[in-house]
């Protein structure tokens, strides 16, 4: 199989690995700014995500949005858990063409977390993938078989440059993409709308929150279910921001919030012109 050329994401900015090791907002200096780079091999790729902040996806036009979603080749994994070793991953992917690289925090301490081994592995896809929701499909499947970062499997997922590429394995198999399962039929939300409340999970995560990893991927969820119980894109950012989640800061939890919103409005006129 021919996997170069690939098309990725880049963006090149100036990338200072001390502020992304120490400020958690850092990622949003890279909202903007992306354009597409075209890998014609191994070592072009090893270079570009070791030199650039880069995203296996491709972006309409220069923001960094799921909403932007083009397409993505490359699956991306983050491992972070001293349960999981380089050796063992890389002993493990051996008949698939794939690249390891160490990442920033690769055997420091990490928001109390203990030094471990922290590394990327990047894989290819047997198909390019052209929607955000089968690429969350296919890369939450990934995810949960191997033990990577959820967050990995976001549709704007932006990726800081590895310290150094460790491993190369330039051939063997791919990843079949899959197609998700045919959707489950709408929930009625009328008893919400007209109470003007909202499911009890929503009301769980709001005071509770998420762990890192999780937090996105809740904001998204929350503003799509918001949207169908009656909220305002704006009573949906109010209600994520009264909690735990305000920690993303309101910029990330506005476009998370808003990119699940605006899913659900449209997938509601697009229900509302087949019916």
């Amino acid at each position: 199989m021919d996997f170069f050329p690939v098309k990725i994401g880049v963006n090149y900015k100036h990338y200072d690995i001390n502020l992304a090791r120490t400020e958690k907002s850092y990622a949003k200096n890279f909202t903007y700014g992306w354009t597409v780079c075209v890998i014609k091999s191994w070592d072009e790729l090893a270079t570009t995500i070791t030199k650039h902040v880069w995203s296996p996806i491709i972006f309409d036009g220069p923001q960094r949005k799921t909403e932007h979603f083009v397409e993505a080749r490359l699956m991306v994994l983050d491992f972070d858990d001293f349960e999981i070793s380089l050796a063992q991953t890389v002993n493990e992917w051996s008949d698939t063409a794939c690249l390891f690289g160490f990442t920033k925090s690769h055997q420091l301490s990490r928001e109390g977390k203990m030094p471990c081994d922290r590394f990327r592995l990047v894989a290819f896809f047997n198909n390019v993938i052209t929607s955000a929701s089968d690429y969350y499909f296919n890369m939450k499947s990934v995810i949960s078989k191997y033990g990577a970062d959820n967050s990995c499997k976001d549709g704007a997922r932006l990726f800081f440059p590895c310290t150094t590429v460790v491993e190369i394995i330039p051939e063997g198999e791919t990843l079949d993409v899959k197609a998700p399962p045919p959707p489950q039929a709408p929930k009625d939300y009328s008893a919400y709308r007209e109470f003007r409340d909202m499911p009890r999970w929503v009301k769980g995560v709001v005071k509770y929150g998420r762990q890192v990893g999780e937090r996105n991927d809740a904001c998204f969820s929350i503003g799509r279910v918001l949207h169908q119980c009656g909220y305002s894109l704006d009573e949906a950012v109010g209600v994520v921001m009264s909690g735990p989640l305000k920690e993303l800061g309101r910029e990330e939890v506005e476009q998370t919030v808003s990119n699940g919103w605006n899913f659900a409005r449209k997938r509601a006129n697009v229900e509302e012109k087949n019916a």
